[in-house]
């Protein structure tokens, strides 16, 4: 089995972040996966902004026809805001996950109720909109943030003093969260997931934090499986529907893909 494992970073521009994130991933697979993790050519440097997120998400795109034309088993979107998510599904025909609907619908079987700690404030307002778009309002006890830019998060991966001060933001962003009714903690950003797993920090006085990257890569595995003993990926009706032939055609020779 090949997983796509698509993030936002650049290699170029946050390599000990990217090296560490490949690690993790492949290290969490079973044997016999082999996870590829995928940067983009922008680097996913503030995807928190609507514009720039635009810019990513036309890359994720891109990369979702070249691991069809690869043959990946699967596509997972490893970006709190699953930029591409609904595109991927439209048109692949393997899996397609995305890292923020993952967590939330495996934080859902770990606890009653769940709360986000993103990098920073900005997010705060997508993070929302996510959980809405998921269905899930009801359980979202709170968000709380650190005070980090994603250009950041890579000198967390080198630096000891750097990796201190991140992990101590998380956790005094998830202890507020905890007041605030949370039962299972998801760190908003995969690059904090990995950071606070390859630490061994799992949980916050008796509260789980979700590692989303482990998590994702899991449930990929998981519908790769379903899809071999099924042949079923997502509903085609409505939402997932692809183009007829004759409009795919037309659409072809007008987008060039």
């Amino acid at each position: 089995m090949r997983i796509w494992y698509q993030s936002i970073i650049s290699p170029e521009r946050m390599p000990n972040y990217f090296r560490a994130l490949q690690e993790h991933a492949q290290s969490v697979a079973d044997p016999g996966t082999e996870v590829v993790v995928h940067g983009t050519r922008t680097g996913g440097q503030a995807e928190q902004y609507r514009f720039y997120e635009f810019w990513d998400t036309r890359d994720v795109v891109e990369n979702v026809l070249t691991a069809r034309q690869e043959g990946y088993d699967a596509f997972a979107i490893g970006n709190i805001l699953d930029p591409g998510l609904y595109e991927a599904r439209e048109v692949l025909d393997v899996p397609a996950l995305g890292l923020c609907e993952t967590s939330l619908l495996v934080a859902c079987m770990l606890g009653r109720s769940f709360s986000f700690i993103a990098l920073n404030e900005k997010f705060i307002p997508r993070l929302e909109e996510k959980v809405r778009q998921y269905g899930l309002s009801s359980r979202l006890a709170s968000i709380d943030c650190m005070q980090l830019v994603i250009p950041q998060v890579d000198g967390a991966f080198h630096d000891p003093a750097r990796r201190a001060a991140a992990i101590d933001q998380f956790l005094d962003g998830a202890r507020k969260t905890i007041a605030a009714g949370a039962e299972v903690l998801i760190p908003a950003a995969g690059g904090v997931m990995a950071l606070l797993s390859l630490n061994r920090v799992f949980a916050v006085d008796g509260v789980p934090i979700l590692d989303g990257v482990a998590a994702i890569v899991k449930m990929t595995e998981m519908a790769v499986k379903l899809r071999q003993i099924t042949g079923v990926t997502v509903s085609r009706r409505l939402l997932y529907a692809q183009p007829p032939a004759d409009l795919a055609d037309l659409a072809r020779k007008a987008y060039g893909v």
